[in-house]
């Protein structure tokens, strides 16, 4: 028997018709609110603390291509703060792929073209996940780089 089997079973039309239900206890419902409760405010704080980790990865994408006046930049090898990752993905001719671009000046990364595989020269491109760092080869010299945004997961 199924949980859908159980409800019409207790659900009958008769107490439908009647207009009244058997209800938990008064003490039930309470705890019942008091557990929802519990769960939204973790659900809020999970969120915040999402909000604060991605306000940090975009402030230390932007620390790298600028720094306060007057101090000194901060240099660090990139292979001590990311991973190079293959592409994953080998060109199809006749395949759609939906691009992502990144803005210079580290603006962030957005979606951008879909392009037809016979459209463009490559035969390997990288699925972008969200919360990767990324860039473009052809234009990292002036900042385009940034982290996945939600909106463009699965894109190259």
């Amino acid at each position: 028997m199924t949980e859908a089997d159980t409800c019409r079973e207790f659900v009958t039309p008769k107490l439908v018709e009647a207009g009244s239900m058997p209800l938990p206890s008064l003490a039930e419902q309470r705890g019942l609110v008091g557990r929802i409760d519990a769960l939204t405010e973790k659900a809020r704080q999970v969120e915040a603390h999402l909000d604060a980790v991605e306000r940090d990865a975009a402030s230390l994408v932007r620390s790298y291509i600028t720094h306060p006046q007057g101090e000194p930049p901060t240099k660090r090898r990139m292979s001590e703060l990311v991973s190079l990752r293959q592409p994953d993905v080998a060109v199809d001719g006749t395949a759609r792929y939906r691009f992502a671009g990144v803005y210079s000046f580290g603006r962030g990364v957005f979606p951008s073209a879909v392009k037809m595989g016979s459209e463009f020269a490559y035969e390997r491109l990288s699925t972008l996940r969200t919360g990767d760092f990324t860039y473009p080869k052809l234009m990292a010299w002036e900042g385009a780089l940034g982290v996945v945004p939600p909106e463009c997961d699965g894109m190259v």
